[in-house]
Parts: C-alpha cells; structure tokens; sequence
C-alpha cells in the first residue's frame, strides 16, 4: 500500500505550495475534509507554524518561517521514512531542464497581445510552480538553487 502523508503535515504543506491559500483550497487539493483542514490550521497557527491573513480583498494562510521549518522537517523525516529521497532527488534532477523551457514558453505566452487565462482556474504555469515548490521543499531546497 502506498504510503499515506498525515493530515496536520499536508496542511502544513499544502499552505507552503498553494501560497496564500483559504482551508477548503487546502482541502481540495489533498482531498480532505475542509473543516478538519481548517481546525488543523488553528492548531498550527497556535504553535506559530501558519498565520490568517487579509490582503487586497482576500484572506488566507501563510506560513511563518517556524512554520516553513516544521514543513521542512517533516517533509525529511517522511523521505527517511520511506525510503524515497534517491527518487525524488532523481525527479528534481530531471526538473531542471523542463523548468527552463516551460519557463521560456510561460514567458512567450504572457507576451502574446491576447491572454488566454481563465480567471480563478489554475493555470499550467502555476501547477507547474506549485510542483517545483514541492519538490524544493521536500528535498529542502532554496529556490534558485537548482538553476
């Protein structure tokens, strides 16, 4: 059976990939129920990990840099625990190259003198993000290193 992250830790994480993301976003991306998500996310923001925010209109969580740690932690004990860090490392070594030319193509489309993006649906360029954010936080990775 493959294995199953805990809930706390994709709250956690799903805070740090989603980037200012509200609990139910959270939810829906690990498929979790969306007020377990949303309790797990005052707990953490009790331990100092996540912090409610309101910006331009909106509001969501962000993660404090204790919290950002405690991802990270938890993200190496999961890899030690599974056994999986050599995959992963091989899954960003083989990112590396894509994501210059998806970073290139991203560039060429927003330059285009129409936009072709549906507002609130995610775009390719922000999964593709998200992805990246994902695999540096899981290998604890700065961003630009692997540049």
């Amino acid at each position: 059976m493959a294995h199953q992250s805990a809930p706390e830790d994709l709250a956690l994480h799903g805070v740090r990939v989603l980037s200012f993301p509200t609990a139910y976003r959270v939810a829906a991306r690990y498929r979790l129920d969306a007020d377990a998500v949303a309790d797990l996310l005052l707990d953490h923001e009790a331990r100092g990990l996540v912090r409610h925010l309101s910006f331009a209109g909106t509001s969501g969580w962000s993660l404090t840099e204790a919290g950002r740690a405690e991802d990270e932690r938890r993200l190496a004990a999961e890899l030690d625990l599974t056994g999986l860090r050599d995959a992963v490392t091989s899954v960003h070594a083989a990112f590396g190259p894509l994501n210059e030319r998806l970073g290139t193509a991203c560039t060429d489309w927003q330059i285009r003198p129409t936009r072709a993006d549906a507002p609130g649906q995610d775009s390719c360029h922000t999964v593709w993000i998200q992805f990246h954010e994902d695999l540096l936080a899981t290998l604890g990775l700065e961003r630009g290193c692997d540049n």
